[in-house]
């Protein structure tokens, strides 16, 4: 029984649409988390109560009590200190400190008061304070009036100073009572804290089953039908358009099922028709048309197929026209390269002609070259020795010069030499003259001066001779200097005649050389277009070859054509 009404609960939630199960679990969820949500607050509410209370109570006393020590501390420092000071107006600043601190304590012992339940404790501390406060009016009275200090130390130490410890011991008492309190609350505080935890926890673990069993519930309403269209789009996908989807609730997921059907019987159709007209295109049947309409985004599958279809017949028709030209002009370059095959032949032959004539004419200015160095290295050496020559005829002219120069320095001395032999002869006369004179004792002087001229007319004799044979000498040695100057005007013109000979026999080497290096050039140019015109040959060969096989291609591409079909090209 219990299972039929599972089923049945089962069978109206699947039929229910996806919202209305969401907007139900939410609603349902909603209801939970506001219920805990509520009982938050109040556990909130009951926290703040505590921590007000702790405030009020507890933590007021603990902090007031501390201070109220505090300011009684200060009143017996300010005694203490007015006690061991000598100067009135420090006296004065210290009563008035301790009045002050006074002040303050009874104000903060209003407020514990207020906040400490204890009227015993309390009323005792005030009735203390009462006997108290006389006693510190009395002793900074004494101290000022510069009373004895054993008077006023004895009023501190008995009257005084036992008063402000039995405050302080019930002060120490409060602080004790408010962190009892203070425990107290902490406790109250962690119990209400762990509770709200565990009611937390509690209403967690509740929130998560209903979330369980709302999720499992709606996850099996919706898993079904999604795992079966994840599995027919999953074959789509793949190519297979051929799929049942047994879903057919009316709900979201109902729809979206309908809409894959739909979907699939659509591509199904688009992709039979695209099928029909590619088939129909392989099997060069160009006179295929789309017949169904394409919607949406497929409507530009239509224009493309129509398209591709128009393109195929034009560019069959144009290879068509294109294959009939090609044949012709294949013809015609087939018959043009077996003319030019030939052409390069004899064109090879001629100018391997050329080449042999080349060669030859190519070794003869070699040779001329060869011998126009050597004539020109004769000259060379020919130009040289005439310069030796000529330079060694310089030198005679140099060496008789200094013959003829020295030959008139001789002259000159043969002419003084004669001018003194004839002044010696007249010496000697005129020496006779006077032996003669002289008689008997100039005789000896007589005979010297005969001899003397003797001497001086044969020397004047010799003096003349030489003379003659130095002009005679001098006379001869111009006249080869003469000679041998004309020699070397002819020497110089020779030596000019073999520079310019040389020079122009170089001029005809060089220009040998320079030729012989031309019609290498040229012999290299011819070579090369000699092996040009073979790499002609060779291709154009290769042409006639290749223009024949293109003739052959091109009546098998045009009978290929042939075989389509076309619209309105044929």
């Amino acid at each position: 029984m219990k299972k039929k009404r599972e089923s049945t609960y089962k069978q109206r939630i699947l039929k229910e649409s996806i919202k209305k199960r969401l907007n139900n679990s939410f609603l349902k969820l909603s209801i939970a988390i506001g219920i805990i949500m509520i009982f938050g607050l109040i556990s909130l509410i009951l926290n703040a109560t505590i921590v007000k209370t702790f405030y009020n109570e507890a933590f007021t006393s603990s902090v007031f009590s501390q201070k109220c020590k505090t300011y009684i501390v200060s009143i017996q420092n300010n005694i203490n200190n007015a006690l061991a000071t000598e100067f009135k107006s420090d006296k004065e600043l210290y009563s008035k400190m301790a009045e002050t601190n006074s002040e303050k304590f009874n104000e903060a012992l209003k407020i514990l008061d207020d906040s400490f339940g204890n009227e015993k404790l309390m009323n005792d501390i005030y009735t203390i304070v009462e006997d108290i406060d006389p006693y510190r009016i009395k002793i900074f009275t004494l101290l000022l009036e510069e009373a004895s200090k054993r008077e006023v130390e004895s009023i501190m130490k008995y009257e005084y100073t036992v008063r402000a410890d039995s405050i302080i011991s019930n002060l120490d008492n409060i602080s004790e009572q408010a962190d009892k309190l203070t425990k107290k609350h902490i406790l109250n505080t962690e119990i209400l804290i762990y509770s709200c935890i565990s009611v937390f926890i509690l209403a967690a673990i509740f929130i998560m089953l209903i979330l369980k069993k709302m999720s499992k519930k709606i996850i099996s309403g919706i898993n079904t039908p999604v795992s079966e269209l994840e599995e027919a789009l999953s074959r789509v996908s793949q190519g297979y358009l051929d799929n049942e989807i047994k879903y057919d609730i009316d709900d979201e997921l109902g729809i979206l099922a309908n809409r894959t059907r739909d979907t699939m019987t659509e591509l199904k159709i688009y992709i039979n028709n695209i099928s029909d007209t590619l088939t129909k295109l392989a099997k060069k049947d160009l006179t295929v048309s789309v017949d169904i309409e394409y919607k949406g985004d497929f409507e530009p599958i239509k224009s493309a197929l129509l398209y591709i279809t128009d393109a195929f017949n034009k560019i069959i028709y144009a290879i068509k026209e294109s294959a009939k030209q090609i044949t012709s002009g294949a013809q015609h370059i087939a018959e043009s390269a077996q003319a030019l095959s030939e052409g390069a032949q004899d064109q090879a032959s001629e100018v391997e002609g050329l080449v042999s004539t080349i060669n030859e004419v190519a070794e003869e200015v070699s040779g001329n070259a060869v011998r126009a160095q050597d004539v020109a290295k004769l000259t060379e050496k020919t130009v040289i020795e005439v310069e030796v020559g000529n330079n060694s005829m310089k030198s005679l002219l140099g060496a008789m010069e200094k013959i003829s120069n020295q030959s008139n320095q001789i002259a000159q001395i043969i002419k003084v030499i004669d001018e003194i032999s004839e002044q010696t002869n007249l010496l000697s006369l005129n020496a006779s003259i006077e032996a003669a004179r002289a008689g008997e004792q100039g005789r000896g002087f007589a005979v010297v001066a005969s001899e003397i001229g003797k001497l001086a007319a044969a020397s004047g004799e010799a003096a003349r001779n030489t003379h003659k044979l130095i002009s005679d000498s001098i006379f001869a040695v111009n006249e080869g200097s003469d000679l041998a100057n004309a020699t070397a005007k002819v020497l110089n013109n020779i030596v000019e005649s073999s520079t310019k000979t040389s020079e122009l026999v170089t001029d005809i080497s060089n220009s040998c050389i320079s030729q012989d290096s031309n019609l290498q050039n040229v012999l290299n140019q011819v070579n090369q277009i000699s092996r040009v015109v073979e790499i002609n040959s060779a291709a154009s060969q290769d042409s006639s070859a290749a223009s024949q096989e293109l003739l052959a291609q091109a009546d098998t591409l045009l009978s290929e054509m042939n075989e389509f079909i076309l619209t309105k090209y044929n």
